[in-house]
């Protein structure tokens, strides 16, 4: 009796954490930004769906083999395949612009000032 107890337990116990703490965002791309290449630094981003009409983006930045991650933004819409993003180096600062208003960041890492702009991109 107490075998069947503890193996109820431990079933149960695996089906909770396996319904929310483990619990994987789906991974749909990974996505190099357009734009010239600015002191040797690309920047991307990796598109998670987080929910029904939930995507994260991922903004990261490559330097020679280094990866730095700059910030997440979220959209509550369907519409992440017409959202489009262009960088552009403004001073000493490499904005990255998008047709969608995903919010605004700012992130200075070293000598690197990046920020994240609500502003249309045109085609």
């Amino acid at each position: 009796m107490k075998k069947v107890i503890y193996s109820l337990i431990i079933l149960l116990s695996i089906f909770i954490m396996g319904c929310s703490a483990f619990y994987q965002n789906d991974f749909i791309k990974d996505v190099k930004i357009e734009g010239e290449i600015i002191n040797n630094v690309t920047v991307g981003y990796r598109l998670y769906q987080t929910g029904l009409d939930n995507f994260r983006y991922e903004f990261y930045s490559v330097q020679k083999s280094d990866t730095l991650e700059l910030f997440k933004t979220y959209l509550n819409d369907a519409t992440y395949k017409n959202v489009r993003f262009k960088m552009l180096e403004q001073r000493d600062t490499i904005c990255i612009y998008s047709n969608f208003n995903l919010g605004e960041a700012e992130k200075v890492i070293g000598e690197f000032h990046y920020k994240l702009n609500k502003v249309k991109v045109e085609k």
